[in-house]
């Protein structure tokens, strides 16, 4: 049983702004003096320093995968060990969640913690992932659990300018915002926005680098991405799953879905523009944009290059 826990909302995720009383039983059940509000990075880094969880604490976050990424760089920057968690989707995709629980309403989620809570917090399933840690020269480490350049950066601007207002968006408007880049790069075949020159060094090392423009290249700790895609096929033993589309790849509209499905048959190979390996460090050297769980951050020009890796492991607990 934990010492204390703790409960990290943002009352600005989709689902709870849709329904602002679903979280009322779980916010009673908790406490005053152990939950937060938070509705951007720097009131997330507060929160977490003022409740300062620890080892024997349990943390439940009602949030996007934002929120949790925001979380779990302010663990990292104060440092220590980490609680437990409980994840409610509170968030417009819920990637990181639906990948360890599945696909749970946030106010059901919510009663379902409320009572595993009053009875004293029983049983429950206990789920590990690693945890996505990206650094750089020039800004402090980000943790999470979804990396991506290229298309992917193009994906989330039309998500978030076009899709994420309208009516109740979810993986569907994820998916939408994809299928849009993907065919603009099928059939437009000129330079796909977001498209980039990249240094990739699969080693880790920072000694052995290819350099190539690249349409789209994610890195993820995840089992599950978004419409229960896993566009990963490397065989090597490794924390880090990472695949890259070149912006010249071969039969691009023919493969996308072998890409997407992580299936690469005698197709998929790096010659023709496609590459997939599993690693333990990653380093990248480009500049412009790169996304984080949804969140958009910059890698200027002298602020390369980014190393990857996933040191530490996360625990989730599912009560239901």
């Amino acid at each position: 049983m934990p010492s204390r826990t703790l409960l990290i909302w943002n009352p600005g995720s989709g689902r709870v702004r849709r329904s602002p009383r679903a979280l009322d039983g779980l916010r009673s059940a908790v406490g005053e003096a152990c939950g937060r509000a938070a509705r951007d990075a720097a009131e997330v880094c507060s929160a977490v320093r003022e409740l300062a969880p620890g080892p024997d604490d349990l943390l439940c976050v009602a949030g996007g995968d934002g929120t949790l990424q925001a979380i779990l760089t302010a663990l990292d920057e104060i440092g220590g060990e980490w609680p437990r968690f409980v994840m409610l989707q509170a968030g417009s995709t819920n990637m990181t969640a639906v990948d360890h629980q599945g696909r749970r309403r946030l106010d059901s989620a919510s009663e379902a913690v409320r009572a595993w809570i009053a009875a004293g917090h029983p049983g429950g399933r206990r789920i590990r992932r690693r945890v996505l840690r990206i650094e750089s020269g020039a800004r402090a480490p980000l943790l999470g659990f979804f990396f991506g350049i290229g298309a992917i950066t193009e994906g989330v601007r039309i998500f978030e300018e076009r899709l994420r207002g309208v009516g109740r968006p979810g993986e569907w408007a994820g998916g939408l915002a994809a299928a849009r880049v993907a065919l603009s790069a099928v059939l437009g075949r000129t330079a796909v926005p977001g498209e980039l020159e990249v240094r990739t060094d699969w080693s880790g090392e920072g000694v052995a680098w290819d350099s190539v423009r690249v349409l789209a290249q994610i890195a993820s700790t995840l089992d599950r991405l978004i419409l229960g895609a896993r566009p990963f096929w490397g065989t090597e033993a490794g924390a880090l799953d990472v695949t890259r589309v070149e912006a010249d790849a071969r039969h691009l509209g023919r493969r996308l879905w072998r890409v997407a499905l992580g299936r690469p048959g005698r197709h998929l190979r790096s010659a023709e523009g496609y590459a997939s390996h599993a690693t333990d460090r990653l380093v990248l050297d480009f500049e412009g944009p790169f996304i984080l769980d949804g969140e958009r951050f910059e890698l200027a020009a002298g602020d390369g290059p980014l190393v990857l890796t996933a040191p530490r492991e996360i625990e989730w607990v599912v009560p239901w």
